[in-house]
């Protein structure tokens, strides 16, 4: 995966970049499932960071 790009006041939001790390890692394989667990692991997140992220 590509490191994320800053924000534009040049200092990154790592809330933001661990959206965007979900979002392109399921982007990148539109015809898999993933469960919370393997989907965190793949992209290097705790479980709990993880579902958070995607029931909000």
């Amino acid at each position: 995966m590509a490191a994320p790009s800053p924000a534009p006041s040049g200092r990154a939001s790592p809330p933001t970049d661990r959206v965007v790390g979900i979002l392109d890692f399921l982007a990148g394989r539109p015809d898999e499932r993933f469960g919370v667990s393997e989907l965190a692991r793949r992209v290097g997140l705790s479980k709990p960071t993880c579902l958070g992220i995607v029931t909000s």
